[in-house]
């Protein structure tokens, strides 16, 4: 029932092209009033109002060259800013030791694209346990959050909050034309070469200079538990 997503498909590449052509692609999360609405229709995600001078940073750890995904995590370290970096299982299988250097000193987390169109949930179930344990034993954390990049999640984000996990999904991200930093917002990095690195560290300097101060991804979420509705969204 579940159809597997090859990292090389059609769909898959396209997205990679777009994310390099965007470089970095942030959230904006406009606050908690009861005007918003978009926080209610965004997985997992709380709306952080924009005078809270708060932002979070997370990394796509996927075919990039380590050099590259390196760079910018030493950018982050540099500014103090703790990353939390989505990696696939076989990405972490295959690159073990790099794996290793990212749990020193980010957040480890999950990257799924598996499309889940039609599954059923206990499919769905049986194969995040999977991945989770999988994970486990790769890294020896478990994946708090996960990056949903597929065609179809499917029941993913309910069967996350079962499992005590935040979902992350392409319905949180808001695409830029332009590396950017927002407070109360998600910057997504894609390591795609040094222009990445030189624009991210641009950025994370003019947002110093604005006062603005980068969170752990916790602090931009629900706690775990909250109340959700049919979908699986986090409520107010």
């Amino acid at each position: 029932y579940i159809r597997y997503k090859k990292r090389g498909s059609g769909v898959f590449a396209l997205f990679v092209s777009l994310l390099v052509i965007a470089t970095v692609v942030c959230v904006a999360l406009d606050g908690v009033s009861t005007e918003d609405t978009f926080s209610e229709q965004t997985p997992a995600i709380r709306g952080v109002s924009k005078d809270s001078g708060i932002y979070a940073v997370t990394v796509i750890v996927d075919s990039q060259k380590w050099d590259d995904i390196r760079l910018v995590l030493e950018a982050c370290e540099g500014y103090g800013i703790t990353a939390v970096c989505f990696m696939d299982i076989a990405w972490i299988t295959a690159n073990k030791s790099h794996a290793a250097e990212i749990c020193e000193k980010h957040i480890p987390a999950l990257l799924v694209s598996t499309d889940f169109s039609d599954a059923p949930r206990s499919d769905v179930m049986t194969y995040m346990a999977v991945m989770n344990d999988k994970f486990m034993s790769l890294t020896g954390n478990y994946p708090k959050y996960v990056r949903y990049d597929g065609t179809d999640a499917g029941c993913l984000s309910s069967v996350l909050s079962a499992y005590g996990q935040f979902y992350i999904s392409a319905e949180t991200i808001l695409s830029e034309t332009a590396v950017q930093i927002r407070a109360g917002g998600i910057t997504e990095i894609y390591p795609s070469g040094k222009e990445t690195v030189y624009a991210f560290a641009k950025t994370v300097a003019t947002a110093v200079v604005n006062s603005l101060a980068p969170v752990p991804l916790s602090e931009m979420l629900y706690p775990q538990g909250s109340e959700v509705n049919a979908n699986g969204y986090q409520q107010k």
